[in-house]
């Protein structure tokens, strides 16, 4: 994994669900973090919650399209990031919602851009949480994963700063 220990998940071709169940905290309106390392080998989504079907707000993610890491809204324009997440490195990501604040999307323990959605987020109470994955859809990550965290509070800047420091990224494994 990131820190040279086990628990990376490869899940380049595939993804993972949290059913509602396991995130009821995090469903809705209610704010949120969602944390991870990833090693990036192409495009894809890191982590969305909410569904393709639902109306404006019901469904938010970060990940990539093409180089460009970025955060989406369902029905809402989407936040770039002015980063470059290299392939082949590990890098931290984060993405915090909290009603009041919106979305702050963090690079490397860094603010890397902040959205405002045009509507409230509510994401829908009977969609799964998905790591590697954009809904439904699919756009699923190319890379590895490892370290995921889900918070019930959208953490600031200087909490996502002491969770990118409290871990320091190895070399990739060999392929």
């Amino acid at each position: 994994g990131v820190d040279g220990g086990g628990g990376a998940v490869d899940l380049s071709g595939g993804h993972v669900e949290f059913p509602a169940e396991v995130t009821s905290g995090v469903l809705g309106s209610a704010p949120r973090t969602l944390c991870l390392w990833a090693l990036r080998r192409g495009g894809g989504a890191l982590a969305s919650y909410g569904g393709d079907d639902g109306p404006t707000g019901s469904a938010f993610g970060l990940g990539f399209t093409g180089d460009a890491f970025e955060t989406w809204f369902r029905g809402d324009t989407r936040t770039h990031a002015a980063v470059v997440a290299d392939e082949g490195a590990w890098h931290h990501y984060c993405l915090a919602f909290g009603a009041a604040e919106g979305a702050t999307l963090y690079f490397d323990g860094a603010v890397a851009g902040a959205h405002a959605p045009a509507e409230p987020l509510d994401t829908l109470d009977d969609e799964p949480l998905r790591v590697g994955a954009w809904t439904k859809a699919g756009y699923e990550f190319d890379g590895v994963v490892d370290g995921f965290e889900l918070h019930e509070v959208a953490l600031g800047p200087a909490r996502v700063r002491a969770l990118y420091e409290s871990t320091t990224a190895v070399m990739p494994p060999s392929a």
